[in-house]
């Protein structure tokens, strides 16, 4: 049997509507009446808006907002700790208007912070996360469907990443992420009910995600009670074999999940995403010496367009970027190559570039040719 994943297209209807045709669908308002406490955590990374592809739209978030009233009697907090400087992200796109809905908005950032044992441990024996959402009985997770330049794409379960520690987010960027994402969102998934809502209405493609990119008008929104499956789907809208992303494949086959549960009825996609190469794609499993020989390391795209935020330099956890006069270097024999600076970035000053790269896709299309005539 095909676990229910809810695709739904916008078209002429409002918020309100396609808010509550995917609650509808997927059964969630007993969700909302046994709750006590709720967090809804969406991906605010930046000041950039979702008509840019790059944070959700807050009028989702009001809709939910107002259905979870309209069921439940449980404390609603929208609360998010975003790259950098999380109160200014919070004015720029004026999130504190949310409350007029019924809720309180919260800096993630500024609350206190609970050490728990993630299920697997594939990254950390133990992880800090908010004691807000450690209180929550439901975290509703409302994410972007974006590109990222160094998981291939950031949907569902990136955005648990947010419910890392800063310290937790470093730490996993320069030893593993895919683990990383996956320790936070298993710990969640197990100790409490979780719903995943992708916000696909605008959604962002390019290689430089998830600051940097073309947005594209895809009219959808992607939910399920399992952020893997909500993920999966959301991956083939895009284009991209969900197995071949790393995050989700590690999930699936840690978690036991089968990724052909994400049953969808949406169809082909309408547009073609940019989707990054991906180092740690299949078949390159040796991870080592495709880490060695395909690395993507930073560089400075346009001088001209920095505008010395120092963004960069307070995210690196190696702290070896420096901005001065509009230049962008770091200690090249010191870098872990995590590209923090990378997604720090809101003004396209800095992207990113593999090592070897021409020599990484002759490699891709041999495999690809290899494969076609296996499949015959």
């Amino acid at each position: 049997m095909k676990r229910l994943v809810s695709v739904q297209r916008k078209g002429e209807r409002t918020y309100r509507e396609l808010m509550l045709s995917i609650v509808n669908g997927l059964g969630l308002k007993v969700y909302f009446r046994q709750a006590r406490k709720v967090l809804i955590k969406p991906n605010l990374v930046t000041s950039k808006s979702s008509a840019e592809g790059v944070t959700v739209d807050l009028e989702l978030i009001k809709s939910l907002v107002e259905l979870l009233n309209e069921e439940s009697k449980a404390e609603i907090v929208v609360g998010e700790a975003a790259l950098v400087n999380t109160e200014d992200v919070f004015k720029d796109l004026g999130v504190y208007g949310l409350e007029a809905a019924g809720c309180r908005v919260e800096n993630l950032e500024k609350g206190e912070w609970v050490e728990v044992r993630p299920p697997y441990s594939l990254l950390f024996e133990k992880l800090l996360v908010p004691r807000r959402a450690f209180e929550s009985d439901l975290i509703i997770d409302m994410s972007k469907m974006k590109t990222h330049e160094l998981t291939g794409v950031s949907l569902g379960l990136k955005n648990f990443f947010g419910l890392l520690s800063q310290g937790g987010r470093r730490y996993a960027h320069m030893n593993g992420v895919n683990k990383g994402i996956v320790d936070i969102y298993s710990y969640f998934e197990k100790e409490k009910k979780v719903i995943s809502i992708i916000d696909g209405l605008i959604a962002l493609s390019g290689r430089s995600g998830p600051i940097i990119g073309k947005p594209i008008e895809m009219d959808c929104v992607v939910a399920s009670t399992n952020a893997v499956l909500a993920d999966a789907a959301a991956a083939r809208i895009m284009g991209a074999d969900p197995a071949a992303i790393g995050h989700i494949r590690l999930a699936s086959e840690v978690m036991g999940i089968d990724l052909s549960e994400a049953a969808s009825d949406y169809g082909a996609p309408e547009a073609d995403f940019d989707l990054p190469l991906l180092p740690d794609e299949r078949p390159f499993r040796i991870n080592l010496w495709v880490h060695h020989k395909f690395h993507k390391y930073p560089v400075q795209k346009d001088s001209s367009l920095c505008t010395s935020c120092t963004r960069c330099e307070s995210i690196c956890p190696k702290g070896i970027v420096t901005i001065e006069n509009g230049n962008f270097d770091y200690k090249r024999d010191e870098c872990v190559h995590c590209l923090c600076c990378v997604e720090a970035c809101n003004t396209g000053a800095i992207t990113s570039r593999m090592k070897n790269e021409y020599l990484f896709r002759a490699l891709k299309r041999g495999w690809k040719t290899i494969k076609a005539y296996k499949d015959q």
